[in-house]
């Protein structure tokens, strides 16, 4: 089991590929390159707005607006809510405003091309600016004829990584999904805990859910077949892990429990977490 204190974490600045720098806190992240890899990471937008064209990735991700409005192209995603951006559908064109804070989870998605960490990208991009110009989310280069190319800029610096081309699975969603958690209704899971199931997304799981506990309520996250990340949205908690000491969390803090790990969350005020399910990928694939 991963745990992040958000209060013990640097906020740092990264140039962002698409313009401009932003503010992050990295607070989990896995193994880059791997099929399972992930980031979850807290990120502010400092100085001019940050543009992005219309495009789309090989990896899935979830964004929450915590504090305002968050463009996204068509549309927004309302404070408070929650979007689901599958891998492979086209969102865009939009424009982040400064000051802009933002909760993200990228992860590996169903087609198995998995993902590669910011650090990495933000490497490949400093390369690929020695070599042609980045502007509003787009790479501009000039081949030895003479001919001038542009790319959009992520898809550029994936290829330097991962060294070959990006090929991007057609769209099981066609459009980003907004989700309003205040619409849906608590459901009781046990004594003094509540849930919201916001959907799950594709064949391999992928899930996003929301945990309601009471003071002194427990909640026993068992042992299955999907790793799951939790980020601690309001109140205070400790998690336990058979054999392993408590952890108390606060808001914004979050968690990783494997696969097969069981781990007991009990508040010690009214807590509410986000919950999300990561895909499962296994050998027993039709």
């Amino acid at each position: 089991m991963k745990v992040a204190h958000n209060k013990e974490l640097e906020w740092t600045q990264w140039p962002s590929i698409r313009g401009d720098t932003a503010n992050v806190q990295l607070l989990l992240q896995g193994k880059s390159g791997e099929i399972d890899d992930y980031e979850l990471m807290l990120s502010r937008i400092e100085g001019t707005e940050q543009h992005s064209p219309r495009h789309r990735h090989v990896f899935d991700q979830f964004r929450c607006a915590l504090d305002q409005d968050i463009p996204l192209g068509p549309g927004i995603i309302p404070k408070g809510c929650i979007a689901f951006i599958p891998e492979g559908t086209p969102y865009g064109p939009f424009s982040l405003p400064k000051n802009l804070m933002m909760l993200s989870l990228q992860f590996g998605g169903p087609s198995g091309q998995g993902h590669v960490h910011t650090q990495d990208l933000l490497e490949a991009y400093a390369k690929l600016a020695n070599e042609g110009s980045f502007d509003k989310g787009v790479y501009t280069w000039t081949d030895a004829e003479g001919k001038k190319h542009n790319k959009d800029a992520h898809k550029a610096v994936w290829e330097r990584i991962t060294g070959r081309e990006v090929h991007y699975p057609a769209p099981r969603i066609l459009d980003p999904v907004v989700i309003n958690p205040d619409n849906y209704r608590w459901i009781v899971a046990g004594p003094g805990v509540a849930e919201k199931l916001l959907g799950v997304f594709n064949e391999r799981g992928t899930y996003a859910r929301m945990l309601r506990i009471e003071p002194r309520a427990s909640y026993a996250r068992p042992a299955g077949k999907q790793a799951n990340i939790c980020f601690i949205k309001e109140g205070a908690c400790t998690i336990e892990q058979a054999g392993v000491d408590q952890n108390v969390l606060q808001k914004w803090d979050s968690f990783r429990a494997e696969p097969d790990e069981s781990v007991t969350i009990t508040a010690l005020e009214q807590t509410t977490l986000l919950m999300f399910g990561m895909p499962h990928f296994s050998n027993g694939e039709g």
